[in-house]
């Protein structure tokens, strides 16, 4: 199969998950773990699902009322482990009909990385699509499809392999995922998730915070709370469905910047 010069690129950069910590690769994505990397603030949650916030509350906050969470801190990890396969390639959106091909097909590949099969030469893996068909619809919700023209989407470093009905996956390099999460908070249909993304220039660009980052050491909130209002925001908009499902309706940035996530 050809490959062209930008998937070569793309294969080196884009192939590697790191939620926290080093070496967190995409075939350990779907394990749902969260390093123990990032301290959660102390939540506002007085126990009980029974003691949610006045609905009130659900159209007001703001990152300026700080740290707030509404549920307790093993439940912000199952929402922070959801939303890990997006954050290979987020992009805003209000709809699922927004998605390019491209986020619906990495979100999903990420989230099945167990379900690989290995090439024969060993460089690669490869999965049938019925799989990252159904995975779309299960993260995304049953009315998020792939366009008609999907075929023709440059995914790379994955390939297809439309006779065999084939999702091909090369190895490739790195790419950081650091968060902190700041909120989970009540919302109509569900709860917004924010975290605050530590390869921020503000913080990342330090030496020091790098290499504890990479270590896999814990960052606690208090460590930066001078500078956290001016970092950026990933801010996920979740539902949970009859099923116990969780569903992914909603992305946005707050203080979006130009963060380069390529470790080398």
């Amino acid at each position: 199969m050809k490959k062209t010069l930008s998937s070569l690129l793309a294969l080196f950069l884009m192939m590697t998950i790191l939620s926290g910590c080093s070496g967190k690769k995409l075939t350990e994505l779907s394990n749902q773990d969260v390093p123990e990397t990032v301290d959660i603030p102390k939540t506002s949650f007085d126990g009980g699902l029974d003691n949610l916030p006045d609905e009130s509350l659900m159209v007001s906050y703001t990152r300026e009322d700080g740290p707030r969470f509404d549920l307790p801190d093993d439940m912000v990890k199952r929402y922070m482990n959801f939303v890990a396969p997006f954050n290979i390639l987020p992009e805003p959106f209000e709809s699922v009909a927004d998605l390019s091909d491209q986020t619906l097909i990495f979100t999903a590949a990420a989230a099945i990385q167990v379900e690989f099969i290995p090439l024969e030469d060993d460089m690669g893996s490869y999965v049938p699509l019925s799989k990252i068909r159904s995975r779309i619809k299960e993260f995304f919700g049953p009315e998020a499809k792939l366009s008609d023209n999907y075929l023709s989407s440059d995914i790379s470093p994955y390939e297809f392999d439309a006779q065999n009905d084939l999702l091909i996956q090369y190895y490739a390099g790195s790419i950081g995922g650091f968060f902190l999460p700041y909120a989970l908070i009540t919302i109509e249909g569900g709860y917004e998730l924010w975290l605050i993304d530590l390869m921020d220039p503000l913080f990342f660009d330090k030496g020091d915070n790098q290499e504890r980052l990479l270590k896999g050491e814990t960052i606690e909130y208090s460590e930066i709370i001078d500078i956290a209002l001016l970092m950026q925001y990933n801010i996920y908009r979740v539902s949970e469905r009859d099923n116990g499902r969780l569903t992914l309706t909603g992305f946005r940035y707050e203080n979006k910047k130009s963060i380069n996530h390529f470790l080398f």
